[in-house]
């Protein structure tokens, strides 16, 4: 079955500029982790910036990643979808950024010498 890559980029504020509760980060994290067996998260700050065609100014968010590989089923998709839906409610935000990455994920036992 052909694996696909998923990161989820979380805001670490609010739009007001408060800091997110850590609950709502872990909780992310679990429901992940509990669908899929896994879940690596990146809590180095990431910056993201963009045009905000409503206001005409330039927009920018400190960010964190949350990313699982997973076999890609309607199952998994469909979760996901649920997912960014939780996740506005959540955060607080209109717009969340999900990206799939398709790609060839190899996965295979080491030798048993490396133990």
């Amino acid at each position: 079955m052909q694996k696909t890559e998923v990161d989820i980029l979380l805001p670490k504020k609010y739009k007001d500029n408060s800091e997110i509760e850590g609950y709502k980060f872990a909780e992310t994290f679990d429901e992940i982790f509990n669908e899929f067996g896994g879940c690596t998260a990146d809590n180095s700050p990431l910056l993201g910036s963009w045009f905000n065609r409503n206001t005409q100014e330039r927009d920018n968010d400190e960010l964190i990643s949350y990313w699982v590989i997973y076999d890609d089923s309607y199952s998994s998709v469909f979760f996901l979808d649920g997912m960014k839906q939780k996740l506005r409610v959540r955060f607080g935000r209109r717009n969340f950024h999900v990206f799939f990455v398709c790609q060839c994920v190899l996965v295979c036992d080491p030798p048993r010498e490396f133990f």
